[in-house]
């Protein structure tokens, strides 16, 4: 290392080190699946700065990381940099401090004749000769990333072990401020992720960062993000129950479909009592058990082909049950895929419909919000105890079970999901 501060920073985020040529996919894949799960990554295609490419990785563990990835891929053999560079960066940080900086390697490598292990030899094998101290690497714990092949090995992914780890080691540095039993939460489904703060004024000081790619042709998170998210939630909700975590707070901005995946997951879940929203305006939309006034009304309503709307048939604010809204909104048909829209009255019909169309004629739902004055309290209101509204809603119209979809993505390029 060229400087002298210590390199491990247990809020820092996470180094992906990975050959481009032959590890550009399985990098990308780690790197969203993080992300969904609330850890924030350092990976060069989406954090290179002005300057060369090794002082930008020399800098990024200057100013401090709380761990790091060594993606063990076809081809890596033949890269110069990854051993010549970042794996002595990585080898340093975590002898440096064992217990603060964690040193994760995924191999993607099969051990010759088994369906389903590693070649924990890959490590000598593939970096040996430029970083002989790679041989030691061996020895070093390595999780599985397998693809099927045609001789019977199976797909098999470990990365939900990564991510386990690597939230324990975040929380555990974050055990001062998390004393009182709350977590913050920073969201962001708009700005291009990278490993620095989406929003200055509200998520710099989160304790864990949950951030999704937007889909260019849609504007709504990428569905490959979605995928991870519902993959990765269940492990973040395990540590947030180790960490004995009560309340959670959310801040930052994100799509409607992020927060009523979050509503659907978390109130529920393993002691945690309250569910909290602070947005940009620092206002904060906060579940209840008591019955409340009401000044903003709910109507469930639907699109017509003509682009008008017409109401479902619920009473404002009634929450229908989950056989009764999937009847209103496909009948008798399987309930498949389904466009939603939270509103304020005024909505532009003509982007719902196209985005419908594209969606096999996906039906289209407005969660419509009838305001008398802009200066009413916010609250977010639960229908029974520990659910939010759109938590509520999420399960009534069968969140739990229909993955959310759109359209940038027909084929699944990774088959092995953790």
């Amino acid at each position: 290392m060229t400087s002298s501060q210590p390199p491990v920073r247990g809020t820092g985020p996470v180094f992906i080190s990975y050959h481009q040529g032959s590890g550009a996919v399985d990098a990308e894949f780690i790197e969203t699946y993080l992300r969904a799960g609330g850890i924030v990554p350092w990976r060069d295609i989406r954090d290179l700065e002005t300057g060369t490419v090794e002082r930008n990785v020399t800098q990024a563990f200057e100013e401090g990381l709380s761990g790091g990835i060594l993606l063990l891929s076809e081809g890596i053999s033949e890269s110069c940099f990854v051993p010549a560079i970042e794996v002595p960066l990585l080898v340093e940080a975590q002898k440096k401090d064992p217990e603060g900086f964690q040193l994760h390697i995924v191999n993607t490598f099969r051990k010759p004749g088994s369906p389903d292990e590693c070649d924990i030899d890959a490590p000598g094998t593939q970096l040996g000769a430029k970083y002989p101290e790679a041989e030691q690497l061996r020895d070093h714990l390595q999780r599985r990333l397998l693809r099927s092949d045609d001789k019977g090995g199976k797909p098999v992914s470990e990365l939900n072990l990564v991510l386990r780890d690597l939230l324990h080691n975040r929380l555990r540095a974050r055990r001062p401020e998390l004393g009182d039993g709350e977590i913050e939460i920073g969201l962001q489904t708009r700005p291009e992720p990278n490993h620095m703060p989406a929003d200055s004024r509200s998520v710099p000081e989160a304790d864990l960062h949950i951030r999704l790619r937007q889909d260019s042709a849609t504007q709504i998170p990428e569905e490959f993000d979605y995928r991870c998210l519902q993959q990765a939630l269940p492990v973040l909700i395990d540590a947030l129950h180790a960490a004995r975590i009560r309340r959670v707070l959310f801040r930052g901005g994100c799509h409607p479909s992020l927060a009523w995946a979050l509503g659907v997951a978390l109130p529920n879940a393993r002691e945690i009592e309250r569910f909290a929203w602070r947005d940009n305006d620092c206002k904060e939309w906060a579940s209840t058990d008591e019955p409340a006034e009401r000044a903003t009304s709910v109507c469930l309503e639907t699109l017509n082909p003509d682009g008008t709307s017409r109401p479902l048939g619920f009473v404002p604010d009634e929450m229908p049950s989950s056989a009764t809204l999937q009847r209103a909104l496909w009948g008798n048909a399987p309930a498949k895929n389904v466009v939603v829209l939270l509103a304020a009255d005024d909505l532009r019909p003509s982007p719902l419909l196209a985005l419908a169309k594209k969606l096999d004629d996906a039906p289209v739902l407005v969660i419509n919000l009838h305001t008398p004055s802009p200066t009413v309290s916010r609250k977010m209101w639960t229908t029974r105890k520990g659910t939010s509204w759109p938590g509520a809603w999420a399960e009534s119209c069968g969140a739990s079970r229909i993955s959310p979809r759109c359209i940038s993505r027909s084929a699944d390029p990774w088959p092995w999901r953790p």
